[in-house]
């Protein structure tokens, strides 16, 4: 919205304002405003602003950059917390019953873990392009409940279901995934990348 300098024209009658940068404004308005006055002051007062397009554009893109900021702002604390606070030094894998692969997606990403019979594991996924791979631990079992830390200090869960099937719990949000022993549902950047750790 532009700003400009106001012409003001004052009579006996009336005190009419225009601005000059073309911001729609006129409002006229008794010389000795009362109280009666000022309930007509709304009709008496229009404004019409037009914004140019790259203006409307740009609240668009802000609303569209704000959106997962707000979505995320629950998960968010919790979870910078827990890096910062990084526990994965101080807490040991548990064994487990639920070996092998799962992939699951997140969003427009990928993820597999692999989890193996002593608690440890470790995960793969797209990291600015580039497929990164973090250690995990299964350090407590409640269950069907597998509680999971990764080297990032970030905490989670796994939950055991029908078969060898495993839901993904981060922070309130859940997610199912698919068991994958070939890595065929991976991405292939992590398929190569967990296919040469073996």
């Amino acid at each position: 919205m532009k700003i400009g300098v106001w012409t003001m024209r004052l009579n006996s009658n009336s005190m009419s304002a225009m601005n000059k940068d073309d911001v729609g404004f006129r409002c006229v308005l008794p010389d000795l405003l009362t109280a009666s006055h000022f309930s007509r002051i709304s009709t008496a007062c229009s404004i019409s602003i037009p914004f140019p397009m790259e203006v409307i554009m740009n609240l668009r893109l802000l609303v569209y950059a704000a959106l997962p900021i707000l979505l995320c702002s629950c998960a968010y604390p919790a979870m910078q917390h827990e890096s910062l606070n990084n526990k994965f030094m101080d807490v040991s894998p548990v064994p487990i019953n639920v070996t092998g692969a799962w992939t699951v997606a997140i969003g427009p990403y990928l993820s597999t873990y692999q989890v193996f019979s002593d608690g440890n594991g470790r995960y793969c996924y797209l990291l600015n392009g580039i497929a990164t791979i973090h250690k995990i631990k299964i350090y407590e079992t409640t269950g069907s409940e597998l509680k999971m830390i990764s080297e990032t200090g970030i905490r989670s869960s796994f939950f055991k279901g029908p078969g060898n099937s495993l839901t993904l719990n981060s922070h309130g949000a859940e997610y199912s995934m698919k068991e994958d022993p070939d890595l065929g549902l991976a991405n292939l950047d992590c398929k190569a990348k967990l296919k040469s750790l073996q």
